[in-house]
């Protein structure tokens, strides 16, 4: 289910590096949140003991692919929201990360960060 599976746009979620975690608050205080959504997903894991997880914005996922592990393909959502019913993914494919738009019903991967 997508980012926040909301058919409305929280506001103030872009794409820009440093913007994913404020994205992520973002969606879980707007109105028709779901905590069964990516950022639920995102805000509940505790993962290696932290709890500040979050789901990248459109470019910290772009940078990801750019430098992160090589082995990984596949879309994931941002938290980049597009529209009432769409929202960012991105395609990890070992350094050819490319946006994407997805219904926020989609089925896609979800890879939480923490800041870095």
């Amino acid at each position: 289910m997508g980012p926040g599976a909301t058919t409305s746009v929280a506001p103030g979620t872009g794409g820009a590096i440093g913007t994913g975690y404020s994205n992520t608050q973002t969606i879980a205080t707007f109105s028709g949140y779901c905590s069964s959504s990516a950022a639920g997903a995102a805000l509940a894991s505790s993962f290696g003991g932290y709890t500040d997880w979050f789901l990248p914005a459109q470019n910290e996922l772009n940078e990801l692919d750019n430098n992160g592990p090589k082995k990984v393909s596949g879309y994931y959502w941002t938290s980049s929201q597009t529209g009432p019913t769409e929202a960012d993914s991105g395609y990890l494919g070992g350094g050819d990360c490319c946006d994407a738009k997805g219904t926020k019903s989609t089925s896609v991967n979800v890879w939480a960060m923490r800041a870095f």
